[in-house]
């Protein structure tokens, strides 16, 4: 098996789609067809029907001409793969099971050792981090906030005695993310209390979910969205794999970033106006956690400055019809 955050799968995924697009000819085709091919066969799987011969056939047939080989990127013992540390895109999920790599979403907290939930090989839903394992109870809040306990859950934080029971509900450790269940008992996490802002309108938006449309650009590595207390969002996208060298052309990202994003967003969800940074956020720099996690306080607190212009052109009267804006910060 192998253990990695989003931010790892995305870019792999990204990776074999360029690769896979940059195939011509005969390749292309058929390339394009195995592809097509794994998709049907692992939804078939994911929906437990049988595929029949046919499609069992030509599986075999892109197994052995296409989808073998990008298994061996990884190597040619490796079984499933399992993500942590936050919610991975539907897409990249499905996209790995028609290869031939289950990803498997698990669910855990430093203050807790063992694991709240996980999806395993036999009993898995993509989506969700899978079913809560025996050992923990996890209740939701009225608000749909997880809560849990169970013999692995801390007892409080080093040097602070009075620390559990203020992050504990009768014994139940509040999260801090909010969930739902489906009807068969998976749980499916929906966004971080520090993660949802309302804007001024009083509609209440989730970052991560838009966050992670932008990163499916491929020339962006890391996007960050504001708009608390504002009436609009305003993204941050820093630019992957840049040649100092070589210039940037400012009206085709544009014209890629606007087209992306009102295929993939609701209106509500859409930022009005993006900056792009010729630089990418890094642990050592104070932007990402050691598991890649954004530091949201810290990435406003140095690029604040920079965002902030953009909000102020926004809040001055703007019609329906005004163009989005999108600024590149040298």
């Amino acid at each position: 098996m192998f253990i990695g955050v989003p931010r790892f799968y995305e870019k792999l995924a990204l990776g074999i789609n360029a690769k896979l697009a940059a195939q011509r000819g005969m390749k292309g085709f058929i390339a394009n067809q195995a592809m097509a091919v794994g998709q049907r066969y692992a939804a078939a799987k994911r929906n437990r029907i049988s595929p029949g011969f046919a499609l069992e056939f030509r599986h075999r047939l892109a197994n052995k001409l296409v989808l073998r080989k990008l298994r061996k990127l990884l190597g040619d013992r490796l079984q499933y793969l399992i993500s942590g540390s936050a919610p991975i895109p539907l897409w990249i999920l499905e996209m790995f099971h028609s290869i031939g790599w289950p990803v498997l979403e698990a669910y855990g907290l430093s203050e807790n050792i063992i694991p709240v939930a996980m999806n395993t090989p036999s009993v898995y839903r993509f989506g969700t981090v899978g079913k809560v394992m025996p050992q923990n109870e996890v209740h939701l809040a009225n608000d749909g906030e997880v809560l849990v306990r169970g013999p692995g859950l801390f007892d409080g934080y080093f040097g602070d005695a009075d620390s559990f029971a203020q992050v504990s509900d009768n014994g139940f450790y509040r999260t801090g993310d909010f969930g739902q269940f489906d009807s068969d008992g998976f749980l499916k996490l929906t966004g971080r209390k520090s993660e949802i802002i309302k804007t001024t309108a009083g509609r209440r938006i989730a970052l991560p979910p838009i966050e992670s449309v932008l990163r499916e650009l491929p020339w962006v590595d890391q996007a960050v969205v504001f708009g608390s207390g504002r009436k609009c969002l305003v993204a941050l996208l820093t630019l992957a794999n840049h040649d100092s060298s070589r210039g940037v052309d400012v009206t085709k990202l544009q014209s890629e970033l606007v087209a992306h994003i009102g295929n993939k967003l609701s209106r509500y969800d859409q930022p009005a106006a993006a900056l792009l940074i010729k630089r990418t956020f890094t642990v050592y720099g104070g932007e990402l956690t050691p598991n890649l996690k954004l530091k949201r306080a810290e990435i406003e607190r140095k690029y604040g400055p920079l965002v902030d212009p953009l909000f102020q052109r926004l809040d001055a009267e703007r019609g329906e019809t005004e163009p989005f804006i999108f600024e590149i910060h040298e």
